[in-house]
């Protein structure tokens, strides 16, 4: 998401801004947890779902949402191999035809939650980002997800979609997207349903009959009008059983690392722009601003910059000013705005 960020600077500044596990797809012969899990559902319509992507190794292994042109958002189970084991498929409905809305891209960089898989609480932190190449080409049927914010609110029910099998221990993942609606499970209740392994990065939804079930793992359980990606398959005990719904890791608790994950770290060598104007607007990545430079500030004069920076922070780097004690370098005004990351 582009910040809109609005600064006061009393002094000459230099403003930079820095380049800033559900796929198995059999039941675990002791326990019975299920990674993966659609059924009780319904054929999706056509393109209902356009952020969508098929993960494939081969053959369909898991699914995803698209973030953005270059990144999709899936589970860290299901992306525990190397980039080149994995091609990404979106604009699919059925996955076993070719439907000509297709868009298929290769895998050249994956990063996975750097937690998963290190905390005694099993399938904890179960998120991964994956990079493609070429970018996806945005159209009616290939569209990034709609990121939930921190505050938000999981909906009574949510919509999960994938294309794994119709029933537990169903074998064969099916052909045409599906889509199942499913009641949320309170934290309490669902943590008391699975001994104490539900975390507040995790939230539950589902229903005797209805859950997701295996090849589900990574795709998106969604809530409200907007299809907001509140969550993304995990894991669970069997498929749709009584007193075990579905597992989710729950989205609008990832939001920054997610947007970390996908931005370079690189900042640019030197400024993209050179601002020399008492105030204005900077849509760059780095600026440096030198109004007045090497001259002290006028008493009382006051300069502001407003910063449209495309990354989740704002470094404010002193090179040289004609300060006084009394002056200032401050921030007025932060907000978000505008769609996407």
């Amino acid at each position: 998401m582009n910040h809109l960020v609005t600064i006061v600077l009393a002094l000459v500044a230099l403003a930079s801004v820095p380049a800033i596990p559900k796929k198995q797809t059999q039941l675990d012969a002791f326990t019975g947890l299920n990674h993966g899990k659609i059924v009780g559902g319904v054929e999706a319509d056509r393109n209902e779902f356009p952020f969508i992507v098929d993960i494939r190794r081969a053959s369909h292994s898991c699914a995803g949402s698209i973030i953005n042109a270059e990144w999709i958002v899936t589970a860290a189970h299901c992306a525990l191999r190397a980039p080149i084991d994995y091609t990404l498929v979106a604009g699919d409905h059925n996955i076993d035809i070719v439907e000509g809305t297709e868009q298929t891209r290769q895998v050249v960089e994956i990063r996975i939650h750097p937690n998963y898989g290190s905390t005694p609480i099993p399938n904890m932190d179960d998120i991964a980002v994956m990079k493609v190449t070429p970018p996806f080409e945005f159209n009616d049927v290939v569209q990034p997800v709609v990121l939930p914010g921190l505050n938000f609110v999981p909906t009574a029910f949510a919509t999960v979609i994938g294309w794994g099998v119709l029933a537990q221990g169903g074998g064969i993942a099916s052909s045409v997207l599906m889509k199942v609606d499913v009641p949320h499970v309170n934290d309490t209740a669902c943590n008391t349903m699975y001994s104490g392994d539900i975390t507040s990065t995790m939230i539950c939804y589902g229903e005797p009959g209805k859950d997701a079930c295996q090849g589900d793992s990574g795709g998106p359980i969604v809530c409200g009008a907007e299809k907001a990606l509140c969550g993304i398959v995990s894991w669970g005990h069997g498929c749709a059983q009584p007193g075990f719904p579905g597992v989710y890791t729950e989205t609008s608790w990832y939001g920054e690392w997610i947007r970390t994950a996908i931005t370079p770290t690189a900042e640019d060598p030197e400024p993209v722009v050179e601002v020399t104007t008492c105030g204005g607007r900077i849509d760059a990545s780095s600026a440096s601003i030198k109004f007045n430079f090497g001259s002290p500030i006028l008493y009382r004069q006051r300069c502001v910059w407003t910063i449209n920076t495309p990354f989740n922070s704002l470094r404010i780097s002193l090179q040289e000013s004609g300060l006084f004690w009394d002056d200032k370098i401050y921030v007025t005004q932060y907000s978000a705005a505008g769609p996407g990351l």
